[in-house]
C-alpha cells in the first residue's frame, strides 16, 4: 500500500443502485459493456409521424412503479444500504459523521398565463425532504445539522462532494457520506427532453437513452479509516468546479475543470477520463474542443483512456458523477483501471466539474 498522510481523504465504501444491480454487479457490469436498455411501456412518445414509440431507457426494476419522490427516495435507499451491507456500520454509529446528498428539484409544471402564482400546484418534492426519508429509512443517526442538501443539474454532486472535502480537511468530521439520485424517467421530464429533441429515438439516432441511479461514497480522513480498521479502495484527491460563462469559448470550462482536479497535487503517469458524455453531438463536441484545450499543458489528457457510464447505465444526470466515481473507485480496488489516475468529468448547462482520484499500491 502506498503511503497516506493522515489527513488524506480516503474512499472506504460504496454503494449503488442502477439499471444494472448493486454497486459490484453494476461495475462488473460495466466493465464487461454489458446494458440493460429496453423499451418502457408506461412512456411513450409521438414520433414525427404521428405514430407512438415507446421510449427506451434504462430503468431500476426495484423502483417499478414508484414515481416522483417515492421513486427517488426508493432508490437513494437501495444504494444507501448497499453501502452500509460492506461497512461495520457499528464502527460508525459511534462518531459524528456528515452527510451530503445531491438532488433533483421537482420538474416545473405546465405553466398557465391565466393561473395566479397562489393557486398554482406546489412541488412534487422538495429536496430536503428526499434525504430526511432517505436517511430516516436507512436508520441513520445523523444530526440535522450535519445534513447538507445539494440541488441542480449533473454538476451537483460535485458541489456536494466539495462540501465534503473542505468539512473533512478541517477535521468537522471523521467521516461523510456523499451521493446522489435522480431519475430522467418521469413524465414530464421525458416530455421536455423529446421537445427539445434530446432523446435517441427511431428519427433520431443522436441522442441520449435516459436513465435513474442513485449511489454513495463513505469518505474518511485516512486517520480515522486507520483507527477503526477500515481498507480505503482509492484516495480522493481534488474537485474542481468551473460555471458556465455566456462568453466563455467551446469546451474552455471543461478544459478548466480538469486542469484544476490535475493541479490539486502532483501526479505522474497515465490518465483515465470518465466522462457523463451521453451520444448527444453537441455534449461530443465539447469533449473534443475541451481535450484540444488541454493537449499542451496536459498532453496526458489527451491521450487518456476514456470511459462512458452512460452506455451502460444511460444518462443518469445528477446521479452520473457519483455513480463513475463509485464504479471508479471499484476498478481501482480491483486492480482493473487502466490508469491510476481517473477523472470524473460532468457537464450541465450551468457548470463543469472534475473530480480526480488516485488508486493506491499500484
Amino acid at each position: 500500500m502506498a503511503e497516506l498522510r493522515p489527513d488524506d481523504i480516503v474512499i472506504t465504501g460504496i454503494g449503488m443502485q442502477t439499471s444494472l444491480g448493486n454497486a459490484v454487479t453494476s461495475c462488473a457490469a460495466a466493465r464487461a459493456g454489458l446494458s440493460m436498455a429496453r423499451q418502457l411501456e408506461d412512456l411513450v412518445i409521438l414520433t414525427e409521424d404521428g405514430n407512438e414509440e415507446f421510449v427506451v431507457g434504462h430503468a431500476v426494476q426495484s423502483a417499478s412503479g414508484f414515481r416522483g419522490m417515492g421513486k427517488l427516495v426508493t432508490l437513494g435507499w437501495a444504494a444507501l444500504q448497499d453501502l452500509l451491507s460492506t461497512t461495520d456500520a457499528a464502527a460508525l454509529a459511534g462518531d459524528r459523521m456528515g452527510f451530503c446528498l445531491s438532488v433533483p428539484t421537482a420538474p416545473e409544471p405546465e405553466e398557465d398565463e391565466d393561473e395566479e402564482d397562489e393557486d398554482r400546484e406546489p412541488p412534487e418534492w422538495l429536496p430536503r425532504d428526499v434525504c430526511a426519508k432517505i436517511i430516516k429509512r436507512a436508520a441513520l443517526a445523523i444530526r440535522e445539522e450535519d445534513r447538507f442538501v445539494f440541488a441542480g443539474e449533473n454538476g451537483g454532486f460535485a458541489a456536494g462532494l466539495r462540501h465534503a472535502l473542505a468539512a473533512l480537511r478541517t477535521n468537522a468530521w471523521p467521516r461523510c457520506i456523499v451521493g446522489a439520485v435522480d431519475s430522467l424517467l418521469h413524465p414530464d421530464v421525458i416530455d421536455a427532453l423529446d421537445e427539445s429533441h434530446r432523446l435517441k429515438t427511431k428519427d433520431r439516432p443522436d441522442g441520449l437513452r435516459p436513465g435513474e441511479a442513485s449511489a454513495f461514497l463513505l469518505l474518511e480522513r485516512h486517520d480515522a479509516a486507520c483507527a477503526r480498521g477500515a481498507r480505503p479502495l482509492a484516495v480522493l484527491r481534488g474537485c474542481a468546479i468551473t460555471e458556465w460563462a455566456d462568453d466563455a469559448a467551446p469546451g474552455a470550462g471543461l478544459a478548466e475543470a480538469i486542469a484544476g482536479a490535475l493541479s490539486a497535487d502532483a501526479h505522474a503517469g497515465s490518465v483515465w477520463l470518465l466522462s457523463d458524455h451521453n451520444g448527444e453531438s453537441e455534449r461530443a463536441r465539447e469533449l473534443g474542443d475541451a481535450l484540444v484545450r488541454l493537449r499542451p499543458q496536459h498532453p496526458e489528457v489527451a491521450k487518456a483512456h476514456r470511459s462512458f457510464p452512460a452506455g451502460s447505465f444511460g444518462d443518469t444526470a445528477l446521479a452520473s458523477g457519483a455513480l463513475a466515481s463509485c464504479y471508479a473507485s471499484m476498478t481501482l480496488a480491483r486492480q482493473h483501471a487502466t490508469s491510476r489516475c481517473p477523472i470524473v468529468i460532468c457537464s450541465s448547462e450551468y457548470d463543469h466539474s472534475a473530480i480526480r482520484l488516485e488508486g493506491i499500491g499500484q
